[in-house]
């Protein structure tokens, strides 16, 4: 990560002798809040169990898994684009 010019800040806690300044307390708090709600997000899709009998099994079912869900989330956000489309066009021809 160094050589990409990335370091990791850990959040300190309120209580810490040398605590962050308070703007960068605010930025590693909200990205801290955003990577963790995708996380939470992503996790909510896939299932609580996978069965597999076998490492090469287990694989191909996460990667199934993750690629329905992402399939899942482009046409449920095209799907959402259209009605709401078709909601505005109904709405505008109507009045």
């Amino acid at each position: 990560m160094a050589d990409c010019d990335l370091f990791l800040l850990p959040l300190r806690k309120d209580n810490s002798k040398r605590p962050h300044p308070g703007w960068l307390r605010y930025l590693l708090t909200t990205y801290r809040k955003t990577v963790e709600t995708a996380g939470s997000q992503i996790e909510r899709l896939l299932p609580k169990h996978i069965h597999a009998v076998t490492a090469d099994g287990f694989e191909l079912k996460t990667m199934l898994f993750a690629l329905a869900s992402f399939i899942f989330v482009i046409l449920g956000q095209q799907v959402a684009t259209w009605v709401s489309y078709v909601l505005f066009v109904s709405k505008t021809i109507v009045s």
